[in-house]
């Protein structure tokens, strides 16, 4: 809870009268007393005062004099006066009013319940509650910063609960003008735009905390700042190359970025230097212009590391300190390989590319069309020995393309490419005819290889492929006659093409064929051994459902009403489904799926084809003689294919 600090007070008794009340009447002559009183509103004692004082009976109805006397240690007064001939005495008594405050006494800490805001304690004393305890601690602007627009005030709270008020001055804390008058509650900094304050060498900040008409002490920089709507530009920095080697015998480009913190305020001027590792005198090179990079002429820089940096200058010419040094190899490259095989025609649907070459200590080989799209790419081979490299596509026939190879030397620099223009002209096998027909729960796809003709190679192996999310997917190698597809879903359509491989390394595919096939129940298949392990089961109990989730943080943040979700990859994505088992060999089929602990191919009459684990199987006895399951597989990150 917030601390505050309490003046304290001796309290003050303040005492009243209370009414007067007749106390009774006498018979006499006459009477004496004092004429005059007055109560002592501290004490409560009644004084009277004056020379004593005779009164007698009177002619008419009443008497215009009273006189007075106290008793009980003065805190009882009478009044006395004659009604005609009778005496008639009144009464009256002081009584405790109130307690104001009295004397002060020192201060005190204490949360905000402790004491009365201002009044008496049941202690007995009075307390008037001043300030919060404790002041925020301002971290910045603390002194030394230069401020040209928008800045970010920062402070410690002490407390929470608090509001702040922010005060600035420009002329070292003589006066201050409140910037802020109130931020959000518990905040703990401020963006304010300093663009319309006086620029000032001597600016300072103070902050200090409020709880309704209750304030902290104040808080202020240690030292001054400035405020400069011009601020100078900072060091530049992105500056290339940096690490890397460079061909000494071509033009360079040397680049930065201009950092200036005014906006709009771009660069009038470049200096850059540079000098080879090891000189202490550096050369100087200037772009007067926005231009953020400066191209060197060839053979420029010597062979060897070159140190270099910059420094730039806004358009009213302040200058930026100097950049970090960055450091480049500047060398030569070598002579781009020479490619020895093949040549400029391929009888061949997927080439060995061979080559000689110095001082190798990287390949990259890139084949592109004659549109110049690139096809595929080796990327980066890190090799010093290796001078050959199967490409990893199928060339068409009759097509031409632009095979592209180049070595980096022990440098870093890349050669030239050298090129190949080349032309596919090969005979391949003869087309296989491919035929798909629907099966129980599957489909069986056919193939036939006509016999070659002519200078049509024999067919070595057939390779089929399906068309799976928008890619034709290699599912099997070297197939048979026959091949059964049981990864299809019921009522799905599903294409396939079959690639026949000839002897000389060429191939040709079939035609596209379709098939769908539909069920119910729901069918599993160890995906090892579909076709010894598929398994109908057709009471699938009370129905299936599935849940899709993804993986996911939700965060809370102050000063925003809803939270913010982060979702990550990760997802799962579960199958829930009951089974009724009529029979022992339904069972047993289904145990040795689940106790495989292999990946598991689930269908069912809706539609679903999930690839996925069971990891638990119970199973519940039934009173007419078999058993009921509900399981759950859950999908993991498998494709299909070889």
């Amino acid at each position: 809870m917030t601390q505050y600090i309490y003046e304290k007070y001796n309290s003050q008794s303040v005492y009243a009268s209370e009414a007067e009340s007749l106390q009774g009447t006498y018979s006499t002559s006459s009477y004496q007393s004092y004429p005059n009183h007055y109560l002592n509103e501290n004490t409560g004692q009644y004084n009277v005062s004056g020379a004593l004082k005779t009164i007698y009976p009177t002619s008419g109805t009443f008497s215009s004099d009273s006189v007075y006397e106290t008793v009980s240690g003065g805190t009882t007064l009478f009044r006395s006066y004659f009604q005609g001939s009778t005496l008639y005495t009144y009464q009256r008594s002081s009584y405790l009013s109130r307690y104001v405050r009295g004397s002060y006494i020192g201060t005190v800490k204490a949360e905000e319940d402790e004491y009365p805001a201002d009044g008496r304690h049941t202690d007995g004393y009075w307390y008037t509650r001043t300030i919060i305890a404790d002041a925020p601690t301002l971290t910045t602007p603390n002194g030394g910063e230069a401020i040209s627009s928008e800045y970010l005030i920062a402070w410690t709270a002490p407390t929470t609960g608090l509001q702040f008020q922010i005060d600035l001055s420009t002329d070292g804390g003589s006066s201050w003008e409140t910037i802020v008058s109130e931020t959000e509650i518990d905040a703990d900094t401020y963006s304010y735009n300093f663009s319309n304050e006086s620029e000032s060498s001597v600016a300072k900040i103070r902050i200090r905390g409020k709880n309704g008409s209750s304030y902290t002490d104040y808080d202020m920089s240690d030292g001054v700042f400035t405020i400069q709507h011009n601020l100078p530009p900072n060091k530049p920095t992105n500056l290339s190359p940096s690490g890397t080697a460079v061909d000494r015998t071509i033009v360079q480009r040397l680049s930065w970025k201009h950092n200036d913190p005014n906006i709009n305020d771009t660069q009038s001027r470049a200096d850059i230097q540079w000098r080879k590792q090891g000189n202490s005198t550096w050369n100087t090179a200037t772009v007067r212009s926005n231009k953020e990079y400066y191209d060197f002429s060839s053979n420029v820089f010597p062979e060897g590391q070159i140190e270099w940096r910059v420094k730039t200058s806004d358009q009213v010419g302040i200058e930026s300190p100097y950049s970090d040094i960055r450091v480049f190899t500047a060398a030569e490259a070598t002579d781009a390989p020479t490619i020895s095989s093949p040549g400029t025609t391929i009888s061949v649907s997927r080439p060995n590319i061979q080559w000689s070459s110095t001082e190798q200590t990287a390949y990259q080989i890139v084949i592109d069309n004659t549109l110049g799209d690139t096809l595929w790419n080796t990327g980066t081979i890190s090799t010093t020995w290796i001078r050959a490299r199967t490409i990893g596509i199928d060339l068409v026939n009759g097509g031409q393309y632009v095979i592209k190879l180049r070595t980096k030397n022990n440098a870093g620099l890349w050669s030239e490419y050298a090129i190949l223009n080349a032309t596919v002209s090969y005979t391949p096998p003869p087309n296989p005819i491919i035929n798909v027909d629907s099966a129980t729960g599957h489909l069986v796809i056919s193939n036939n290889n006509p016999t070659p003709n002519d200078t049509q190679p024999e067919v070595t192996r057939n390779d089929l492929y399906k068309h799976i999310d928008g890619e034709w997917v290699l599912i099997s190698e070297d197939v048979s006659f026959i091949y059964r597809d049981y990864a299809v879903a019921n009522g799905e359509t599903y294409k396939y093409k079959i690639r026949a491989i000839g002897e000389n390394g060429t191939f040709s595919d079939s035609e596209i064929s379709e098939g769908s096939t539909t069920f119910r129940g729901v069918w599993l298949h160890d995906i090892t051994s579909p076709e010894a392990t598929v398994y109908n089961f057709r009471f699938d109990g009370g129905g299936r459902s599935s849940q899709w989730e993804v993986e996911s943080a939700v965060m809370r943040f102050k000063g925003r009403r809803s939270p913010v979700v982060e979702t990550g990859e990760m997802q799962d994505d579960i199958v829930s489904f009951s089974l009724t088992l009529l029979d022992t060999a339904q069972r047993e089929a289904l145990e040795r799926l689940v106790y495989s602990r292999n990946i598991l191919c689930y269908r069912d009459g809706r539609g679903r084809l999930v690839f996925g684990v069971i990891t638990r199987l119970p199973l519940a006895d039934e009173i007419w003689g078999g058993q009921t399951t509900s399981l759950e597989i859950m999908r993991i990150d498998y494709k299909e294919g070889v």
